[in-house]
């Protein structure tokens, strides 16, 4: 493989990684503006939906963590 070709690879896996990312807050922020009311934009069983299923349930479990001690 050419010294181009890997880097090539390289910048379309940081690339991969950024949308991964974005796709994750995604998740993320429908939790903090919808909550329990948002949905999942992405076809079910997709790479896409597993990311923002969890960005969108650490949003959750990190609102529980700050939640009042006597709510809990």
């Amino acid at each position: 493989m050419s010294e181009n070709d890997e880097n090539t690879e390289l910048a379309k896996r940081i690339a991969d990684a950024a949308n991964e990312t974005a796709i994750w807050r995604e998740g993320q922020n429908a939790y903090r503006s919808a909550g329990l009311n948002a949905s999942n934009p992405y076809m079910a069983n997709s790479a896409q939906a597993s990311l923002w299923q969890s960005g969108y349930q650490n949003a959750q479990e990190m609102a529980k963590d700050r939640s009042l001690a006597w709510d809990r």
